[in-house]
């Protein structure tokens, strides 16, 4: 498998990062202007092309990941990687789609008012109650799919220098700081981006504007659990 591979997988799912943020403050910009129209598919509507987007981009991220796990399923099967996978990324794909089904259902008619609550507001409560529900089966496959024995050091694929290394415990406001501000992906994205720069001027040096900016170095997971 060689980086020229990883790299377009680690490029499928990071776009999906970018444009669901992207659009994200798209719908917002449009909703405070009356041109969103949620739940209704007219391509006037900004939701419908809101969602085309997110579509496009979440089928795109899908398909490397699958792509990823063909190629590295025997070498990760001691991990059950299959499993990790549906437990991860059901909550994020599954949980979108979910919410287009109940959207269309929403915009057919299929979902009427109440005396008290808007065809809307039903939708949003039926959705919502959905993902509570599944949370709740997600939490439960969670403790079997990610056994604490996995990271004991244990199991023979767990020896290694790294992970055989002690380590500073984690203190509780790193962990909340650490929560609340995606630094890790911003590496990733920053990283991922200076490689992509450095193709470009590779291949063609007066086209990448951004291939003279440095590479932004990556944070030691290690030294920021010992600083903390």
């Amino acid at each position: 498998m060689g980086g020229e591979f990883l790299n377009k997988c680690k490029t499928g799912v990071l776009q999906f990062v970018i444009v669901r943020f992207c659009t994200t403050i798209v719908a917002v910009v449009l909703q405070s202007m009356g041109t969103y129209g949620e739940g209704q598919y007219d391509v006037r509507n900004g939701f419908f092309w809101v969602w085309l987007v997110n579509s496009a981009s979440q089928g795109w991220a899908l398909y490397v990941l699958f792509l990823f796990y063909h190629a590295t399923h025997k070498d990760l099967k001691e991990i059950h990687p299959f499993g990790k996978f549906l437990c991860i990324k059901a909550i994020v794909f599954f949980s979108y789609w979910q919410g287009v089904v109940i959207a269309v259902l929403l915009s057919h008619g299929s979902i009427t008012r109440t005396d008290m609550h808007s065809a809307e507001m039903v939708a949003r409560a039926i959705k919502d109650l959905l993902v509570c529900m599944e949370m709740f089966v997600a939490a439960i496959a969670y403790q079997f799919m990610f056994p604490i024995s996995d990271y004991k050091g244990t199991n023979d694929r767990s020896r290694s220098p790294e992970l055989e290394r002690p380590r500073q415990p984690t203190s509780v406001a790193y962990a909340l700081w650490a929560s609340c501000l995606p630094l890790e992906l911003q590496d990733d994205i920053w990283v991922h981006v200076s490689m992509m720069c450095e193709g470009l001027r590779a291949a063609c040096p007066s086209f990448c504007v951004c291939a003279g900016k440095p590479k932004r170095p990556r944070r030691d997971s290690n030294a920021r659990d010992s600083n903390a």
